[in-house]
């Protein structure tokens, strides 16, 4: 796995996947959500799982660097690899017994990897996936096809 130092990134800033994981559990706190689990390091299974009002909600993240060090962040080649993992391992969960579920896929929202996604854009769309993009406070944003627009208003993760 290549790696850019820190001091050459033009990222406006760094997150690694256990930050992404949290920022993203308390934003599905705030939102009522009972959040069943949290990954952190090198745990394997679901990022993120909530439920709420008898939906579950799958969360696959990535970050920009690996957790627990600060000197590097994933050159390009790797960040398309996150993306194509993210959209793997959620359609592994749509086809097993999750498949009732709402996907998600959450990131740092950064350019690098906005650009990765958004080339996605319209078939995330028509896989029904939400992308869950956490800024440099922590703060999410939310970007959704418009076919679940209803489902997350009535579940209150967007007005």
């Amino acid at each position: 796995m290549r790696k850019i130092p820190i001091s050459k990134s033009t990222d406006p800033f760094f997150m690694n996947e256990n930050e992404v994981n949290l920022a993203v559990a308390e934003y599905l706190f705030q939102r009522g959500v009972e959040v069943k689990n949290v990954l952190v390091d090198k745990e394997t299974g679901i990022d993120v799982l909530g439920l709420k009002m008898g939906q579950t909600l799958i969360i696959e993240s990535k970050g920009s660097m690996v957790n627990n060090q600060h000197e590097f962040v994933f050159e390009h080649g790797q960040l398309t690899t996150h993306v194509s993992q993210q959209v793997h391992y959620l359609m592994k969960k749509y086809q097993s017994k999750y498949n009732s579920s709402i996907l998600f896929m959450a990131n740092p929202d950064i350019p690098r990897i906005h650009k990765r996604v958004d080339e996605l854009a319209e078939a995330l769309d028509a896989l029904g996936i939400v992308r869950l993009w956490v800024q440099k406070n922590g703060a999410v944003r939310l970007v959704y096809p418009e076919q679940l627009k209803e489902v997350l208003v009535k579940l209150e993760l967007i007005e």
